[in-house]
């Protein structure tokens, strides 16, 4: 259905205009929009804010819950990864990321997205968005003492024809670590507080040295996704990065840089699931430690094949050979 044939405000019908959804149903004052299609399901978890701002807890176990809209005038959109990745395809053929803790600003007319896509098939993260016109005039109305000013920003993403990216800090962190676990008893009025806030560090940022979404091209992206489908599945692979980037034609700086733009972590540091590397003291069944271009890890002997604990250790790097030893 279209958003259009849902009960909901004009904050939902502006910001969302276009947009199909398999469900919409209330939830905790809020709408909960579910979708599906043959890649995977998301949710959206939508509250109004205030007039004009439009608040949205993105949740997606898919490759891709691309829609092709047109974007509607006068909005800014605030993007602010948690956990995946965003994977945007823009006019022109170049891709760019947000990884995980990055927040991103854009606006919708300038950054012409042609597709979309999470490349490590799940996401999780806060949308915010805001229609400038409403929401200053709510602004000026209601938080006098706030010299926040929507359409310089907005006027910003005009001027450089880009998004502003702003890498994971504290004062991110501080806004939204707080708006993942808010309690539903207090969340909207806390929900006003961290935007208001927001939108007082967005004001200071975008008079900053700013840095604009790292670009690369498909065949650059189509390799870095091939070289962390190589290594899941030959986690014993001897290969360098050198030799990982000559066996997929694809630049070794360009690969180190892709690689951590889309999977969060340096290339020597993936483990074999490509999940997070995680060392926890005291965990004897998998321990891996990670260097630029090393990556040392721990393996269980099946008792089968060994008496007592035994364990194989194997180092892989450009200078030394792996070797196996018990202990």
């Amino acid at each position: 259905m279209q958003i259009s044939e849902v009960q909901v405000s004009e904050n939902y019908q502006r910001a969302l205009q276009g947009y199909r959804v398999q469900k919409a149903e209330p939830c905790s004052g809020g709408m909960l929009l579910s979708s599906e299609n043959e890649t995977g399901t998301g949710s959206m978890r939508c509250y109004d804010v205030f007039p004009g701002v439009l608040l949205v807890y993105n949740q997606f176990e898919m490759a891709s819950g691309f829609q092709n809209v047109e974007p509607v005038s006068g909005f800014l959109h605030i993007n602010h990864c948690r956990r995946g990745c965003y994977e945007l395809q823009l006019k022109g053929g170049s891709r760019c990321y947000i990884g995980e803790g990055d927040l991103a600003v854009s606006d919708p007319e300038v950054l012409i997205i042609v597709d979309s896509r999470f490349p490590t098939h799940r996401y999780e993260g806060i949308s915010v968005m805001i229609e400038v016109d409403p929401a200053s005039q709510w602004l000026k109305e209601h938080v006098t003492w706030a010299d926040i000013d929507l359409h310089t920003i907005k006027e910003n993403m005009q001027s450089c024809k880009d998004a502003l990216l702003l890498r994971t800090n504290s004062s991110i962190g501080h806004i939204f670590d707080e708006l993942y676990r808010v309690e539903e008893r207090v969340r909207h009025p806390y929900m006003i507080v961290k935007i208001i806030e927001l939108l007082l560090f967005l004001s200071l940022a975008v008079e900053e040295k700013r840095e604009a979404l790292p670009r690369f091209s498909p065949s650059v992206a189509d390799a870095v996704m091939q070289v962390h489908e190589y290594l899941s599945d030959n986690p014993l692979s001897h290969l360098t990065i050198s030799e990982l980037a000559a066996k997929f034609h694809v630049a070794e700086t360009s690969l180190r840089c892709c690689f951590k733009a889309i999977y969060g972590q340096t290339l020597g540091s993936i483990n074999i699931d490509g999940s997070h590397l995680n060392i926890e003291a005291g965990n004897d069944f998998e321990r891996e430690f990670a260097y630029d271009t090393h990556v040392i890890f721990w393996q269980d002997i099946p008792d089968e094949q060994a008496s007592g604990k035994a364990w194989v250790y194997s180092l892989v790097s450009q200078t030394a050979d792996s070797f196996y030893g018990k202990f």
